[in-house]
């Protein structure tokens, strides 16, 4: 079809369009289209009514869950610790954000592995937060990371006893 000589000659008709169009004023149109403005486009698919339609998709989706559950006029009902399943521990009910304290679910523990300026290669300098350069940084455990994922050994092993622990700074 992209030989089709009919079609060759529209595109380029649009372009020479788009092309004489270009002087009126510093509105940029699509050579490939019809020659509107995002402007035109935008009114022709947001009307009153389609605002008004979106508004409602949005709020049934907000108001399904209560509804799925007949829980609809109970504060806080879809809120709290809930049985996930492969999680086998009760997960914590929600805390005050004044909480300072770390709590964990029983049975289990917390502990500091890594911290911010940790060696992480022999011959790292000791952290100064003060007197950080990139060289000092390349060497010690750094923060704000992107991503922080348990690996088990071998792959795939259900115990996950054993895995690999992954920062990725």
């Amino acid at each position: 079809m992209s030989n089709d000589p009919d079609r060759r000659a529209a595109a380029q008709r649009r372009a020479e369009l788009a092309a004489s169009r270009a002087h009126e004023d510093d509105v940029v149109r699509s050579g490939n289209g019809r020659g509107e403005t995002f402007a035109d486009i935008f009114q022709r698919r947001i009307s009153r009514r389609g605002f008004i339609k979106a508004g409602a998709a949005a709020a049934a989706l907000v108001l399904a869950p209560t509804v799925a559950t007949g829980e609809a006029g109970t504060p806080g009902s879809l809120r709290g610790p809930r049985p996930v399943p492969g999680i086998k521990f009760n997960p914590l009910p929600p805390q005050p954000a004044t909480n300072r304290e770390v709590k964990v679910a029983d049975g289990y523990g917390q502990g500091v592995l890594l911290a911010w300026g940790d060696p992480i290669v022999p011959g790292a300098p000791e952290w100064d937060p003060l007197e950080q350069t990139p060289e000092a940084q390349s060497m010690q455990f750094g923060y704000n990371c992107d991503y922080i994922g348990w690996h088990v050994i071998p792959y795939g092993a259900g115990d996950g006893d054993r895995g690999l622990l992954w920062v990725k700074p």
